[in-house]
């Protein structure tokens, strides 16, 4: 780096931390709008560019939550607008959204996700997932629907050995297809 780039890094960061630490007439702490640039959902972060200030300044690592831990992640949409406030330790969050597109409830090793209309319950390898009117529950790759549709069509198969051959199918069978219906129509 040359020292010209040094000195305006410096500027730019003083800027910056000028603009983060400023406290409004009223004494509450600074606040300002800004847009969305990307997103790490994995460290819980964000860079945004400010829009609600003379100066248009990029900041990454904008924490998504006060303190990066168990609670409600809100993941916003790239491109729209947020509100960002200056931690107590300097470290800037977001606390409003224009626009999201995943919430994340987060406790311990238990993790709702509502992304675009489904709903996602997970806890180690079990997964219960809501969508389009649907339930789906799996736990390590297995899921309960092809469970219960192999047992019902297994049963609706079944014949039974008799002294004078197979059995036909169950007498019940009609009741078995619309179990099988009602499944198909409540699950996958």
């Amino acid at each position: 780096m040359s020292i010209n780039s040094d000195i305006r890094d410096g500027i730019i960061e003083i800027v910056r931390r000028a603009h983060l630490k400023g406290v409004s007439a009223n004494g509450t702490n600074n606040t300002f709008s800004a847009e969305v640039i990307a997103v790490d959902t994995n460290a819980r972060t964000c860079t945004v560019t400010s829009i609600s200030s003379e100066v248009g300044m990029e900041y990454t690592n904008v924490m998504l939550m006060p303190q990066v831990d168990d609670g409600i992640l809100y993941i916003p949409t790239i491109g729209s607008t947020v509100i960002v406030q200056n931690g107590a330790n300097m470290q800037p969050y977001i606390i409003m959204w224009s626009q999201i597109d995943k919430v994340l409830y987060i406790v311990g090793d238990t993790e709702i996700q509502l992304v675009n209309g489904t709903a996602t319950i997970l806890q180690g390898q079990m997964q219960i997932t809501l969508n389009n009117g649907k339930i789906n529950i799996s736990n390590e790759g297995q899921s309960l629907f092809s469970i219960l549709q192999n047992m019902l069509n297994h049963i609706l198969a079944l014949t039974v050995p008799t002294g004078s051959g197979n059995s036909g199918t169950p007498l019940n069978f009609t009741d078995f297809n619309t179990d099988l219906q009602n499944l198909q129509n409540l699950m996958q």
